[in-house]
């Protein structure tokens, strides 16, 4: 998924090993299919 920078202004979670960041970052993802699935249609949704 994502990947690992050093930079203080990319780690806003302060995550220090790669598996615990792209476990949070899949969570991210899921967050966002679920709100988009709980989205009452017909709702017009432009990328």
């Amino acid at each position: 998924m994502g990947y690992y920078t050093d930079a203080p202004e990319d780690n806003l979670l302060v995550l220090t090993d790669k598996q615990w960041l792209n476990e949070e970052e899949a969570r991210g993802v899921v967050r966002a299919e679920a709100f988009l699935l709980d989205l009452e249609l017909p709702q017009l949704v432009q990328v």
